[in-house]
């Protein structure tokens, strides 16, 4: 069973789907300058994936 979240679009209005289960599987690294939209990104994938993933956040 997959579970594809909408983290938003791309340049062209395409959607941009993250499957859950394969990041569950493996790892993600979210990496780049001051206000390139880290956090927005992190939020988004939080949101999206909350009624299918137990979550617990610390941002110290």
């Amino acid at each position: 069973m997959s579970a594809p979240i909408q983290i938003g679009t791309d340049q062209s209005d395409r959607p941009v789907i993250i499957d859950v289960e394969e990041l569950l599987a493996t790892r993600l690294l979210v990496q780049g300058n001051s206000g390139s939209g880290k956090s927005h990104l992190l939020r988004r994938i939080l949101e999206e994936s909350a009624g299918i993933v137990q979550q617990v956040v610390i941002d110290p």
